[in-house]
């Protein structure tokens, strides 16, 4: 579990439990669904992954379902040893992501280690060459503008899992964003306003985790949030994560446990989330594979508030719904 602080997502609060228990898959029988952090468990609902061809060494366009650009130079693509691929058969999986139910279906956030963003769009892409990933050089990405209600300026920045509960937080590209880049993405970004409804960056260099963000312009704290199960309980530890969501503003917000008191079945959560507005707030606990209980109200989250929270139970296609809404 990480230390406190460490936020995860902006505007789109849920929360998502599941006991701690030592098996790694479903257990035929068993009462609680298996998973040993919030990626585990939402892995359930992960969205379909687009793939596409394209040829190493020339200029191509692609664009996903949901009107992401990926634009690959001739010189995009480098095998690990840094050389650059400039032949052969590329195979490229995209994964889109637009809404706060969507991010976190995919268990992601529209959080930095200490600020809470606004997203226009995050995306998944992965690279292989012969069935073994490579690495961008640099590529254009455009994030398709009619799929955010808000407007510019964005920024691009890189995600990572370094997490303990899987959950991808994000460091920034750009000077501007104030922000750390981790890992080898370390270079400058231009900061652009939509162009033929995109937000377009001409020189990405990073595959797998990249979104395009700006930093919250509400208020937003790290918060300490009780929630007490009012009708199902759980025996023994329970391993869970909090989520808070404003869908206005593409911001999706996880919070970590702290604890679980299994004689008052409350958890007590903490991260960062955004403070001073009404929020979406959902409640997920899977009792198996395919039953599942979840609670969802709209309420403005307080450092220090304790919720009530009375469970409905739902299958697991009207749970991965009901999400994907959020």
């Amino acid at each position: 579990m990480r230390s406190f602080p460490k936020p995860i997502l902006a505007l789109c609060a849920a929360l998502t439990l599941t006991t701690a228990c030592k098996q790694k898959d479903y257990d035929a029988g068993n009462n609680t669904i298996i998973a040993n952090n919030s990626a585990a468990l939402l892995d359930e609902f992960k969205s379909t992954t687009k793939s596409f061809t394209v040829t190493a060494g020339v200029l191509k366009e692609i664009v996903g379902t949901q009107g992401t650009l990926l634009r690959f130079y001739p010189e995009s693509f480098r095998d690990n040893s840094g050389n650059i691929i400039n032949s052969g058969t590329i195979n490229i999986e995209l994964t889109e992501m637009y809404a706060g139910g969507e991010m976190l279906m995919n268990h992601s956030s529209t959080n930095t280690g200490s600020a809470v963003l606004t997203s226009g769009g995050q995306v998944y892409v992965k690279a292989t060459k012969d069935g073994q990933e490579i690495k961008a050089n640099k590529y254009g990405i455009g994030f398709n503008a009619d799929r955010t209600p808000t407007s510019g300026p964005r920024e691009l920045f890189y995600g990572n899992n370094y997490a303990s509960d899987g959950i991808i937080t994000w460091a920034g590209g750009d000077g501007s964003t104030g922000t750390t880049v981790t890992g080898d993405a370390s270079v400058t970004a231009s900061v652009v306003l939509p162009t033929s409804n995109y937000f377009m960056f001409d020189s990405c260099p990073v595959f797998n985790w990249v979104s395009c963000n700006h930093t919250y312009s509400g208020t937003y704290q790290d918060v300490t949030v009780k929630v007490k199960l009012a009708n199902v309980s759980f025996s023994g530890n329970v391993w869970s994560s909090a989520c808070v969501s404003l869908s206005t503003e593409r911001v999706a917000t996880m919070l970590y446990q702290v604890s679980f008191d299994p004689t008052t079945q409350t958890g007590t959560y903490r991260g960062m989330a955004p403070t001073g507005i009404t929020s979406n707030f959902m409640v997920i606990i899977p009792r198996d594979k395919d039953n599942w209980y979840y609670y969802r109200a709209e309420t403005a989250v307080t450092d220090g508030m304790l919720i009530t929270a009375t469970m409905t139970k739902a299958t697991k296609v009207d749970m991965g719904v009901a999400l994907s809404a959020f």
